[in-house]
């Protein structure tokens, strides 16, 4: 997890960073089932990585990306990442039904894109983002189903 600038300090943040690092790992056991020919192994994790980022995703989109579009800041960027977010579900469903033949293409897409979160994203966004709609975000974390 980077902790370079401090958004790791705002819960969701911190909470969105840790699922990244989950899906890290996972990312991680879905290669190496595949490594070994173990493709319903693959299929399998690469559904535990789906319903991840389901969550994950909608943690975001309900949260951080709403306050971000609201207040008129990085609105293109979220457009981008929401977009990625509906192609790697999609990709991702895919995978978890068994045909693991995008697996690594996928992943990567995955890892690339929470590390963009990571390193541009919340940093920004804790710079960009009212304490008030630090309130908001925190308020809809707080009714987020848990993981």
């Amino acid at each position: 997890m980077c902790s370079y600038c401090g958004c790791d300090s705002e819960g969701l943040v911190a909470q969105l960073m840790e699922d990244h690092d989950r899906i890290g790992a996972l990312v991680v056991q879905a290669n190496t089932a595949l490594d070994s020919n173990d493709f319903e192994g693959a299929a399998r994790v690469s559904a535990q990585i789906a319903r991840l980022f389901e969550r994950h995703g909608a943690k975001e989109e309900d949260g951080l990306f709403a306050e971000l579009r609201a207040e008129g800041v990085a609105v293109d960027s979220v457009a981008e990442l929401e977009s990625e977010h509906r192609a790697l579900q999609v990709d991702l469903a895919v995978l978890a039904a068994g045909d693991v033949t995008a697996l690594g293409r996928v992943l990567t897409q995955l890892l690339d894109h929470a590390g963009r979160e990571d390193t541009d994203l919340f940093p920004a966004a804790l710079t960009l983002l009212s304490n008030e709609a630090w309130v908001r975000i925190n308020k809809i974390d707080s009714r987020a189903p848990g993981d």
